[in-house]
């Protein structure tokens, strides 16, 4: 899989990625950035880096950016109270806009998490941003990409990782994407037989099962309601 292709494929599984990457790089860069992130210091943490597109049906003014400035509630922002956007034009009120819901119908494109969105136990983060990380981090490593193969076995250059694991080790945790293992029979990986595993380090590490050491599947479910597989 090429960087370019990861990118489209980004793109579609969360709508809006390249957009939101290049407004947020360029935010970053912007002289306001430090004054608008001590207003909000969630942005961009726990918080998601969050898409709008907007318009005005009485102006027809239409215009998109990327959340800066919002009430944060749990996963991310409220978007029905007044909030700022940074769009990255050189519009005549600058690149900041301050929106008014009442005046403008505002729908939510996509999000790209804040790096502080790591921990899968976290009441405030939902499981899609956690498997966004890693994928991210996943695809922008061609070795890791090239390594990886599908359940039946075949290479996985067209394919995300699908399974979202956590690894228990005693009291330890770790959160990752399954590379490499032995199929279920069904589709699946088998995750009582060893796997590799993509971590949050960037590393793939291998995980033979047994004793204290047990392998979780969590994906497309919230972690907090999981039982222990086997």
């Amino acid at each position: 899989m090429t960087h370019d292709h990861s990118d489209a494929d980004l793109d579609v599984l969360f709508p809006g990625y390249d957009r939101i990457v290049g407004l947020r790089q360029a935010f970053m860069k912007h002289f306001q950035c430090d004054a608008y992130r001590r207003r909000c210091p969630e942005l961009g943490g726990t918080h998601p880096w969050t898409l709008v597109e907007l318009s005005c049906p009485i102006s027809g003014e239409a215009m998109s950016g990327i959340v800066v400035s919002a009430d944060p509630i749990p996963g991310g922002w409220d978007l029905t109270q007044c909030f700022d956007i940074y769009t990255g034009e050189e519009l005549y009120t600058g690149a900041f806009r301050s929106i008014d819901p009442a005046q403008y119908a505002v729908r939510q494109i996509g999000t790209v998490p804040g790096r502080d969105a790591v921990s899968a136990r976290s009441a405030v983060v939902p499981l899609l941003n956690l498997v966004a990380v890693a994928t991210a981090d996943w695809s922008a490593l061609p070795d890791t990409v090239a390594r990886t193969v599908s359940p039946g076995g075949v290479s996985s250059s067209q394919d995300f990782p699908e399974a979202f694991v956590c690894i228990h080790d005693g009291d330890d945790e770790r959160y990752g994407l399954v590379t490499k293992g032995f199929t279920d029979g069904h589709g699946g990986w088998n995750l009582e037989l060893p796997v590799e595993v993509f971590v949050s380090t960037g590393d793939i590490i291998s995980v033979v099962p047994g004793g204290d050491t047990w392998i979780e599947l969590i994906h497309d479910v919230e972690p907090d309601g999981l039982a222990r597989r086997g």
